[in-house]
C-alpha cells in the first residue's frame, strides 16, 4: 500500500471492513467474517465516494468472509446497478463457495461486470498494480 494511503476500519460483532482509500477513484477493500447490512453500507459509502470521481477501481479482498446477509448483497448490487458506468474494474476475491454463489448471482444482474476470482496471485497482482501506479 502507498505510504500516504489512508485506512479506514469498520466492524461490528459478526464481522470487519477495511478500506484502503489508495487515491480519489481507486480503493481496496478487505472484508472478514459475516458480510452484515451495516458493513455492506460502509462498502456502498465507500463506492459513492469512489464512483463520484469517475472511471473507479474498487477491489475487494472477501476471502476470508464466512457469509453474507441477504440484505447486504441486494445493498451491494443495487449500488452498483445505479452506478456501473461510474466504475472502470470491480474485483472480488472469494473463496467461499456461498459468498462466491452471491457474487455470480449478483453479477447476472450486471450483465457480467463484475470480475470475480479464486486467484490469489492474480489479485495480488492486480493490487499491487492499483497501489503503486500514481
Amino acid at each position: 500500500m502507498p505510504p500516504t494511503a489512508e485506512v479506514v476500519r469498520y466492524e461490528d460483532a459478526r464481522g470487519t471492513l477495511e478500506v484502503q482509500r489508495v487515491d480519489a477513484r481507486r480503493a481496496v477493500f478487505v472484508a472478514r467474517g459475516h458480510l452484515t447490512a451495516a458493513l455492506a453500507e460502509a462498502i456502498v459509502a465507500e463506492g459513492a465516494r469512489l464512483a463520484s470521481a469517475g472511471q473507479a477501481v474498487a477491489l475487494h479482498d472477501w476471502s476470508a468472509l464466512t457469509g453474507y446477509d441477504t440484505e447486504a448483497r441486494q445493498l451491494c448490487t443495487r449500488f452498483m446497478v445505479a452506478h456501473r458506468r461510474d466504475f472502470a474494474d470491480v474485483t472480488i476475491l472469494v473463496t467461499s463457495a456461498l459468498v462466491a454463489m452471491g457474487v455470480n448471482v449478483a453479477n447476472m444482474g450486471l450483465g457480467g461486470f463484475l470480475h470475480a476470482t479464486a486467484d490469489r496471485v492474480a489479485f495480488a497482482e492486480r493490487v499491487g498494480r492499483v497501489q503503486s501506479t500514481p
